[in-house]
């Protein structure tokens, strides 16, 4: 990995690890930064309900109506956030992928790549909806990659609570079609 660039696609505990161990005014903190760790119990309910949100909605690679409804919750968020986003057509099939950028005053040029589309068709959302047993979370997409989405989203709102802007250039890409190997969004 280099300082120009890195490539990270996780679940919030990656987003919070990238935070605390490899952003350069923390990485010589001790492995644990109160100030993170703190804004991400603060958040821990609103993004819980965010990513029932997105469960909830079938997102099937194809699928453009779901797809587009991820994305239009993801666009709102950004947004309230600061990001300058564009939309970019999937070149194989229907579909956009969404790119937000953030600019700041270091060097560094980190990117978070996500993806919206998920391997269940149709219905599947309801019949197997969101629910927490325990300290897990269950649903269509949980993890591949709706949980990577809200980790993104609450990693870039922590950051901004933190006034953190020690980068030249923050991108975050929103695939459409990651699951069938996302030949519409290579380029």
């Amino acid at each position: 990995m280099t300082g120009r660039r890195l490539m990270v696609r996780c679940g919030f505990a990656c987003a919070i690890a990238l935070l605390a161990a490899w952003l350069p005014q923390w990485a010589a903190a001790a492995a644990r930064d109160d100030r993170i760790h703190q804004r991400a119990e603060q958040y821990k309910g609103e993004a819980r309900r965010l990513l029932e949100r997105l469960v909830n909605i079938d997102s099937g690679t194809g699928d453009h109506s779901g797809i587009g409804a991820v994305a239009a919750i993801a666009r709102e968020e950004l947004s309230r956030i600061g990001a300058r986003i564009e939309t970019i057509p999937n070149t194989n099939g229907p579909g956009e992928n969404m790119v937000a950028h953030f600019s700041g005053s270091g060097k560094a040029k980190i990117l978070l790549i996500t993806h919206m589309d998920t391997v269940f068709g149709p219905g599947t959302a309801a019949q197997r909806p969101f629910r927490i047993d325990g300290n897990r979370a269950y649903g269509p997409g949980v993890q591949d990659d709706k949980g990577g989405i809200v980790a993104a989203l609450y990693a870039l709102k922590i950051l901004r609570d933190l006034n953190f802007n020690s980068y030249e250039r923050m991108t975050v890409i929103l695939n459409s079609n990651e699951e069938p190997g996302s030949f519409g969004s290579r380029g």
